[in-house]
């Protein structure tokens, strides 16, 4: 008897586990209503699965956007970080501003920059970071926290007080210059160009020209030097090294002592480099003038000024020299790559120097320099004029004549419209 009223029992049992998740595999899923990947079949809490949708709008009036007009900026990107995450950046048109006399209640995408994201975790602190884009390489304007309200309401953010962008740097120091070429004694109050330029391993800033005074005379002079950059923050990593070298007023090498026979006055070390250690650098610089085999036989140098009249757009950065020698029937290219990276982008300027061998008998005695961009699919004056002009590079006089080992010539590419 008693066997038979195990038997429902065991039934009873069966039955409840049918109807029941107790006897189920439990399933792992996001149980949080709130969340846009609710599971409703899921019994047991994922760990961080859940995603959320939310909202941010970042805003601000017309006085800071006429503010970011005057300095050219004509876009901001927008990047959001946090300790579980990283946010590809998006991208806005900065003329927007708010319009309205009060403050905004909610978000308006028409008077704000607006945009709806996934994160998988809420009622957390994200850091934003707002990059303006007047050209390359753009300046950080904005960085600060932003709060999240993981119910889905928009965050809005008030931006006001645009930062400059940029982090000054300054190299002090003493130059030492020292003649070994000869006897001659470096003369009093002797005035050269020193050029300096601010870079680490991906960016540089275009080079800085200051020129210096050598007092005392004798052999060696000295010359105390400061030189002061302005390193844009949108740059991923802080500037590594400054890079000096030394010219005459005109251009040519410092070096342009006497030495006997076919051996030339150069400085050994050329160009040096010295290491940032902070936002204040001292290093002195030792330049000694030594006769030794020239690299090259024929070397020139200058300035090039880079102007743009046909538009408000941006010039090429990275451009391309081109430098042909001639003795009237041989001639020599050669070609050097320099990038602009210059504040302002209408107008930027470049000191270059070129080395170059010559392989026939007869000396060469005229020259032609011009630039071309890099980019070969982008002309180097390739601003829009009207319908019936086009922008094309004015190089004026680009000839010049080669008088000797060292030459130098500037010149001027200007980008205007015409027929």
């Amino acid at each position: 008897m008693k066997k038979l009223l195990i038997i429902p029992f065991v039934l009873l049992i069966v039955a409840v586990c049918l109807f029941s998740t107790g006897c189920k595999d439990a399933e792992e899923g996001c149980i949080d209503y709130g969340a846009s990947n609710y599971d409703e079949e899921a019994t047991e809490s994922c760990e961080d699965c859940c995603e959320y949708n939310v909202s941010y709008g970042f805003w601000y009036d017309e006085g800071t956007a006429n503010q970011l007009a005057e300095r050219g900026i004509d876009r901001l990107e927008i990047t959001l970080t946090h300790e579980h995450g990283y946010l590809e950046g998006a991208s806005y048109e900065a003329g927007m501003f708010w319009e309205d006399e009060s403050e905004p209640a909610n978000c308006n995408p028409d008077q704000m920059f607006v945009q709806t994201i996934t994160i998988a975790r809420y009622n957390t602190t994200w850091y934003y970071r707002i990059v303006g884009w007047a050209d390359y390489p753009g300046v950080e304007l904005w960085t600060g926290e932003i709060y999240f309200d993981w119910k889905g309401e928009c965050t809005i953010v008030k931006l006001e007080n645009p930062a400059s962008g940029y982090q000054s740097y300054s190299l002090n120091g003493s130059v030492h210059l020292s003649n070994q070429c000869s006897d001659e004694p470096i003369p009093d109050n002797v005035k050269m160009l020193m050029h300096s330029e601010l870079f680490n391993d991906e960016d540089a800033i275009g080079a800085i020209v200051d020129t210096i005074t050598f007092s005392g005379g004798g052999n060696p002079a000295e010359a105390n030097f400061t030189v002061e950059s302005l390193w844009p923050s949108a740059y991923a990593d802080e500037p590594s090294k400054w890079t000096v070298w030394l010219t005459q007023l005109d251009g040519s090498p410092v070096c342009n002592f006497e030495c006997e026979g076919d051996d030339a006055c150069t400085d050994t070390h050329g160009n040096y480099i010295v290491a940032v250690n902070s936002e204040q650098t001292y290093s002195d610089i030792n330049i000694n003038c030594e006769c030794g085999e020239a690299e090259y036989e024929y070397n020139f140098s200058g300035l090039i000024k880079y102007e743009n009249q046909c538009n408000e757009g941006p010039l090429p950065y990275e451009i391309v020299i081109q430098l042909r020698i001639t003795d009237g029937t041989f001639y020599k290219e050669v070609y050097d790559t320099v990038t602009f990276l210059a504040i302002d982008e209408d107008e930027m300027y470049y000191n270059y120097n070129i080395g170059a061998d010559w392989p026939y008998e007869t000396n060469p005695y005229q020259g032609n320099i011009w630039i071309n961009s890099a980019n070969f699919e982008i002309p180097i004056c390739y601003d829009p004029c009207t319908e019936s002009t086009y922008c094309s590079p004015d190089y004026g006089d680009n000839a010049f004549s080669i008088t000797g080992p060292a030459t130098v010539k500037d010149i001027n590419v200007l980008c205007k419209c015409s027929n």
